[in-house]
């Protein structure tokens, strides 16, 4: 006899009908839902890029600035030993810097915001290829552009802070004339360096800068044939010759008023003539000569001597690198302490002795393009 077929209750066949499609509507789901968070996924990552991601103009300002601070730049060494080289010019590579900061500022709105006023705070005319014959044609012709640029781009002129230029006797009647016009109307410009200046170019200076006055300048760096720059600064505190005595600098500081100078470095003339000028002088610098050294007790609020000695200095053998400078030049040392000790001024006291070693072999074969090597050590009084 056949057995009866199991025949399912009217619930279970309902509950039967309906798993497939319940299954079918979960799948829909889950289809739709992973979609969903897939899209918004997609769009937070795009978001994240557009506003944290790997662009240069969204990185923080100190990441930025470090990055920028690669790329080589004028530094003090290549102002005060730049006419040590031939010709006497700084090298071209130390352009990159304010280059890349300009071609940064073309960029996007974000990065002229931030990099436009740095890209034009120095005015610089002093760079040439090394060995170029012709340097003082590159220089006054790089003047004459310049000059024109910031006549004809006046909202230039407010961010200027750092001027430095080399200055030659081409064609100089008509553009040491535009220089100086165009450094008077530069109102905030706080320093002056003048890699290197013709010897023979005083005249021309001095009827180009007669009767200007630069009230903003405070530092100063500029040749002895160059003295005549100086004398427009009043409110000048810092002065350094790069070259020969400095004599005229001296003349020029008396003859422009300066008497705010705080410090005068690099000359090796007498000093009688500024002790009543600049009876508030804290800095100085001198060479390797106990009756100098000793002079400088007429001063009566110095606070750092500093001792310049060359490579062959006085009638003994030039300095060892392998043993301290202060050891060698004892007599020295304690004569700049020996004066420190006894004027009336309570500050910190230094002596710093500066060893200047110029290259013997060519210029160019160091890294930066400096010609010389300075060693410094500092003694506290």
């Amino acid at each position: 006899m056949p057995r009866a077929s199991k025949r399912l209750k009217p619930a279970e066949q309902s509950e039967s009908r309906a798993q497939p499609e319940a299954s079918s509507s979960t799948s829909d789901n889950l289809t739709s839902q992973t979609q969903a968070v897939t899209t918004a996924s997609s769009h937070m990552v795009a978001t994240l890029l557009f506003e944290v991601g790997p662009t240069l103009d969204r990185i923080p300002d100190d990441m930025l600035f470090e990055i920028i601070s690669y790329f080589p730049d004028i530094t003090q060494e290549h102002v005060l030993f730049g006419h040590y080289r031939e010709p006497p010019a700084i090298p071209l590579a130390t352009r990159e810097r304010i280059n890349v900061l300009r071609k940064l500022s073309q960029t996007n709105q974000l990065l002229r915001t931030r990099c436009f006023p740095l890209a034009w705070t120095r005015f610089e005319v002093c760079a040439a290829d090394a060995q170029t014959a012709t340097f003082f044609r590159i220089l006054g012709e790089a003047m004459k552009r310049q000059t024109a640029w910031f006549a004809n781009a006046p909202h230039l002129l407010p961010l200027v802070r750092n001027v430095t230029v080399g200055l030659t006797r081409y064609q100089a009647a008509d553009i040491i004339p535009a220089f100086a016009r165009c450094l008077s109307s530069m109102p905030n410009v706080q320093t002056i360096e003048v890699v290197h200046a013709h010897s023979q170019m005083t005249t021309a200076l001095k009827n180009a800068f007669e009767g200007r006055r630069f009230p903003s300048v405070r530092t100063a760096i500029v040749p002895s044939c160059a003295h005549e720059i100086l004398r427009c600064c009043p409110l000048v505190e810092e002065v350094t010759c790069n070259e020969d005595t400095g004599s005229t600098v001296i003349g020029a500081i008396i003859k422009g008023n300066c008497t705010r100078v705080r410090s005068l470095l690099g000359t090796n003339a007498p000093l009688k003539r500024l002790v009543k000028f600049l009876p508030n002088l804290r800095a100085i610098s001198v060479k390797e000569d106990m009756d100098v050294i000793q002079s400088l007790s007429q001063f009566p609020n110095l606070e750092v001597i500093e001792v310049n000695f060359n490579q062959s200095s006085g009638h003994r053998p030039p300095p060892s690198e392998t043993e301290p400078l202060a050891g060698q030049v004892e007599k020295t040392v304690e004569a700049a302490r020996a004066v420190l000790k006894g004027n009336k001024s309570t500050a910190e006291k230094l002596v710093r002795l500066r060893l200047v070693k110029r290259f013997v072999e060519s210029v160019y074969t160091s890294a930066d393009g400096v010609p010389a090597r300075v060693t410094l050590e500092v003694i506290k009084v």
